[in-house]
């Protein structure tokens, strides 16, 4: 895992935002707090680092019962 992690940094990932990724590819469609806590970061992190992937296309926000909702890209779709 720290592989992955030490790549993703290369492609321009922080820790926080490689943490976040791996454990939203891991989980599927899941809460911003799912990931988080996945991530072993804080909620409040969480939050605001999946905004930023979002932003970068990484990942996607969905909306399931006014709770937003994410998921990872493929892998494939970094490069």
């Amino acid at each position: 895992m720290k592989y992955i992690e030490a790549t993703l940094k290369n492609l321009g990932f922080s820790e926080n935002e490689a943490k976040v990724y791996l454990a939203s590819l891991e989980m599927g469609v899941s809460s911003a707090q799912e990931i988080a806590k996945k991530a072993d970061i804080l909620r409040t992190t969480g939050y605001s680092v999946l905004e930023q992937l979002v932003v970068r296309g990484v990942i996607i926000k969905t909306k399931k019962n006014s709770v937003n909702r994410y998921f990872a890209e493929s892998p494939e779709s970094l490069v």
